[in-house]
């Protein structure tokens, strides 16, 4: 779950969330056998605490799941709808509900060789989340906290838009 107040904070999720990969994980429906899929949910944020997240609820509902993991503090009053029984609520248990924060990312990935790193531009990070899902490597926009020599050292990194890596150089 992620909030649409900061695009920055959703587009990375997209190469977290799909991945091409030939470990044991979720598939989607007429997917290639060897991609990974996770639902990305993103809920609007209305400011002040208000939200509109009618549709999550139902998909939880419907999709059942094991574990939910929120990317930043949720609003209280949807906290208590995630844990709130059916037909009001998700139905979920508290322990089954994860909190996040965008910094916690790379933490995902068992290994990191690549990079995306794209310049602030959201069409140009919507098209590179997409490749970052291809190459299973994180999507690094330019000016987020990720966006520094300690992320890029060693590793290649493929640049989108115009931008220049700190202590790198792109691919």
């Amino acid at each position: 779950l992620v909030s649409d107040s900061d695009w920055h904070n959703v587009l990375p999720l997209v190469p977290l969330t799909t991945w091409t990969g030939s470990e044991n994980c979720k598939k989607g429906w007429q997917t290639p056998s060897d991609v990974c899929v996770y639902p990305s949910l993103v809920y609007h944020d209305e400011g002040n605490g208000a939200f509109d997240a009618d549709s999550l609820i139902y998909f939880l509902q419907q999709y059942s799941p094991t574990r939910v993991t929120s990317i930043g503090n949720l609003p209280s009053e949807f906290s208590n709808l995630l844990v709130a029984a059916q037909p009001l609520g998700a139905g979920l248990l508290s322990n089954q509900v994860q909190l996040i924060s965008p910094n916690d990312y790379l933490s995902y990935w068992q290994s990191l060789d690549t990079a995306v790193y794209v310049q602030d531009n959201y069409e140009l990070a919507l098209m590179a989340s997409v490749y970052a899902s291809l190459l299973n490597a994180p999507l690094i926009i330019q000016g987020t906290s990720y966006d520094n020599s300690g992320v890029f050292s060693g590793r290649k990194v493929i640049c989108v838009g115009s931008v220049s890596p700190s202590g790198s150089v792109c691919a």
